[in-house]
């Protein structure tokens, strides 16, 4: 009867620690895969925003005579910049459902300057204002996936 408990003791002791560990892992699981999502959205995110800087930059040095652009480039460059607009209207939709309530407020406050600066009439104006919002945005949306990813 002894042989018996014990042999039925380490059986349940051996299947609340199989369970356990299953239970362990899964989690395990579940928070790398949130962790790997999140690590796409800010790189998608990062990637639309660092490409609509140097769109900006482009069409300043355009603007400025710092670079020589064709009616040919100059198409080009706004068909870009719709593609970029699409990519970053997508991101952004997908970035209330991934990141954090840090790096959506660096968005709102991106999306505030960009609209400000929209506003000038002067349109040199209007794309430094851009490209100053798309700078910070970039800066602050690192910050922010730093944190929200604990890396660096």
């Amino acid at each position: 009867m002894d042989v018996l408990i014990s042999i039925l003791s380490t059986i349940a002791v051996s299947i609340v620690t199989a369970l356990f560990a299953v239970y362990l892992a899964m989690r395990r699981f579940r928070a790398d895969k949130w962790w790997e999502r999140k690590h796409q959205s800010y790189t998608r995110l990062l990637q639309v925003i660092h490409r609509l800087v140097r769109y900006a930059e482009t069409h300043l040095d355009d603007l400025l005579g710092e670079r020589e652009m064709t009616q040919e480039d100059r198409r080009q460059l706004e068909e870009e910049w719709k593609i970029l607009h699409r990519e970053y209207c997508e991101a952004r939709d997908l970035a209330d459902f991934d990141l954090s309530t840090e790096a959506l407020k660096s968005l709102e406050d991106y999306e505030a300057a960009k609209k400000a600066a929209r506003n000038d009439e002067d349109i040199d104006e209007w794309i430094k204002g851009d490209l100053k919002a798309s700078k910070q945005c970039l800066i602050d949306i690192k910050k922010a996936a730093r944190r929200d990813l604990r890396v660096g």
